[in-house]
């Protein structure tokens, strides 16, 4: 099950997390990742400044449609060439 966060659709830059660290086998960690969002269109947040740090990956959220729910998912790749996505989901409305 995804994790749901309020988003304000006039916020800027804000930090989401993912942590794979109880997926992630010993001695393995994340090499990379690449962050999606749905639907993707000219409404759509905007994602930003993407990081890892051990097994947590993060990215910055700008904007978004009031009333809209948008699914963020982070697709990662292992040291040891193994993938797996995980989803965030955003409702926008004014907090």
């Amino acid at each position: 099950m995804s994790a749901v966060y309020a988003h304000n659709p006039d916020a800027v830059n804000v930090d989401y997390s993912i942590d794979f660290s109880v997926w992630l086998t010993s001695g393995d960690s994340v090499a990379g990742c690449v962050w999606e969002i749905f639907p993707n269109d000219d409404n759509s947040p905007i994602k930003s400044d993407p990081t890892k740090s051990g097994a947590v990956v993060t990215t910055k959220i700008s904007g978004g449609l009031l009333g809209a729910t948008y699914r963020l998912t982070a697709h990662i790749t292992t040291e040891n060439g193994l993938q797996d996505k995980r989803s965030i989901i955003l409702k926008v409305g004014h907090l």
